[in-house]
């Protein structure tokens, strides 16, 4: 029994680690650019803040396969607020949301993903 789990644990363990690895995050002048190879998983990571001016975000947005939803979570009350949903072969360019402080960024593979995503805080 406990072989078996031990090797349900690994297994588990392996696919997180694999869907994390699909996700490729570059810091830009002003945000930040990620890089996604068929994630098909939910990536979350801290979006950093440098100035406290921003009460937006912009987002740009560039899919070839799969779907996404792109939330940004600003840690109240765990709270989490959809930002963008794209598809295969569409591209985005807006800004939208409300900030006060600095956020986290979860995007949620809906299908196996790849494309680019690019995030910066913005002025409304």
């Amino acid at each position: 029994m406990k072989k078996i789990l031990s090797l349900v644990l690994s297994v588990t363990c392996l696919f997180l680690l694999s869907a994390c690895s699909n996700v490729h995050c570059v810091k830009q002048q002003h945000g930040y650019a990620y890089s996604l190879n068929q994630l098909w998983w939910t990536y979350r990571t801290e979006l950093p803040r440098e100035s406290q001016g921003e009460t937006c975000l912009y987002y740009e947005a560039t899919l070839t396969e799969g779907e996404i939803n792109v939330y940004y979570d600003s840690g109240l009350l765990w709270d989490k607020e959809l930002l963008f949903t794209i598809k295969a072969g569409e591209t985005i360019k807006a800004q939208g949301g409300y900030v006060e402080s600095e956020v986290d960024i979860i995007i949620e593979a809906i299908s196996p993903a790849s494309g680019s995503i690019y995030i910066a805080y913005a002025n409304s």
